[in-house]
């Protein structure tokens, strides 16, 4: 079990090894993207994004809180 679990991670370091190094320009760009969203965004369309986001996770676990009806 031990020996899978290094053999798996090895596998996981060669292939971020061999990616491609990132733009810092970009990297920088997507730090930025969220903030200046919310400022872009009025208070209620704000509000709106954040309760349809709030809805979607609750029915998420509402979901998987349903117990299916046995068929008779």
């Amino acid at each position: 079990m031990a020996f899978d679990v290094v053999e798996r991670t090895k596998l996981i370091l060669a292939r971020l090894e061999s990616r491609p190094p990132k733009d810092p320009a970009a990297q920088a760009l997507g730090r930025k993207g969220g903030i200046a969203r919310k400022l872009n965004l009025s208070v209620v369309e704000l509000a709106e994004i954040g309760r349809k986001g709030a809805n979607a996770r609750w029915r998420k676990q509402k979901d998987k809180d349903v117990v299916p009806e046995k068929e008779i």
